[in-house]
């Protein structure tokens, strides 16, 4: 990994100091360019001429291609989104069964994976101070549950979730399980064949540093019938009856952001070229970095490498201040909260170098 090409790929890193990328990554100017292009090409064929269908499909299909490939499971699964909310919400309003839904105690969890399931009836499951839960409480109350939710990666503090043994837990008692990927996809590898989830929701705006208003959402391919759509629009009538269509499509009611799709299909290439392991590893340096430096102060999240992303949060007496002071010096931070409780976070990624991280931590410990 030549870390000074790719800074040179990141147009951001030439006015900022960017370790937000938990919340939002930037784009490479290769993924800029090819969401310009596609438009281009649009306003000089006319958006709604056969040449330009024609490459909207084969856009569709080769991005298909890339992320299944990238998750190992069936293209027919991936479905194209707004968000990852938009894909919580598929299943959170779609699930035909009823019943009790298994879920993390809300007080560390993100709200976009915790206000559409309360919706339902929940049961919760206990956490300690990382986040983490035990597999003992989810084989003892998914008897009584009709859907498991959990977070791959936490968004506060970096854990990583046991989803591939709750998977195993899930598959023994029949119980469909969904998981929210945002943390997780670009930043650390996803097997869906290791985690045999049932659903799973993640955008391209975060770890894969692909635009804003476009995700993907995972369908298990034998599961899709326990879902209504959220949106109707790509079914079709028989004799005066709706009858759903298949996967994708059943889920992709309307026009997609095509010019999103561009880009995001630019950065997947970019991301996948560079290779995930790679990144995981670069990432985590970096990580390691910030911590060693912040080693005085509370630090949020389980000390081993190994159960933990690149995110790092701690503690401040004043962190409205110290933000303000690193926006101030061109360095991007972001204010999180844990069990209610205001903590700073930074999230660095691979675009980022070391000079970076000591400069941030020169004035934080200033």
């Amino acid at each position: 990994m030549d870390i000074g090409i790719i800074r040179r790929d990141f147009p951001i890193t030439k006015r900022l100091i960017y370790m937000n990328n938990a919340s939002s990554s930037p784009m490479p100017i290769t993924s800029i360019k090819a969401a310009t292009d596609f438009m281009l090409t649009l306003a000089e064929y006319g958006p709604d001429s056969t040449s330009s269908i024609s490459r909207i499909e084969e856009l569709m299909l080769d991005t298909r291609k890339v992320i299944s490939k990238m998750l190992n499971c069936n293209e027919q699964e991936i479905i194209f989104t707004h968000s990852t909310t938009e894909g919580i919400n598929i299943v959170s309003k779609g699930l035909k069964s009823k019943g009790k839904i298994l879920i993390r105690d809300g007080i560390h969890e993100h709200p976009a994976n915790y206000i559409p399931w309360i919706r339902n009836e929940v049961v919760r499951l206990k956490i300690d101070e990382h986040g983490f839960i035990s597999l003992d409480e989810v084989k003892e109350k998914i008897v009584e549950s009709k859907l498991v939710v959990l977070s791959h990666v936490l968004f506060n503090t970096g854990a990583i979730l046991p989803v591939e043994e709750v998977s195993k837990i899930t598959s023994e008692y029949n119980v469909p399980f969904f998981i929210d990927a945002a943390q997780s996809v670009g930043a650390i590898d996803v097997d869906l064949k290791k985690i045999e989830c049932d659903f799973l929701s993640f955008p391209a705006s975060k770890w894969l540093c692909g635009p804003s208003g476009i995700g993907v959402f995972y369908c298990k391919k034998e599961k899709q019938d326990l879902l209504e759509p959220l949106i109707d629009g790509n079914s079709y009538i028989i004799d005066d009856k709706i009858v759903l269509s298949d996967i994708p499509a059943r889920f992709e009611a309307g026009f997609r952001n095509y010019a999103a799709l561009a880009a995001f299909n630019s950065s997947l290439k970019y991301i996948l070229s560079i290779g995930i392991s790679n990144i995981r590893e670069r990432n985590m340096k970096l990580a390691g970095i910030l911590r060693e430096g912040l080693k005085d102060r509370e630090i949020y999240g389980p000390h081993e490498a190994e159960k933990r992303s690149s995110i790092v949060s701690f503690n401040d007496n004043n962190i409205d201040d110290l933000l303000t002071k690193l926006e101030r010096a061109g360095i991007i931070f972001a204010k999180r909260d844990i069990m209610g409780k205001n903590i700073i976070r930074a999230s660095p990624h691979f675009f980022n170098d070391e000079q970076e991280i000591n400069r941030a931590l020169s004035i934080i410990n200033a």
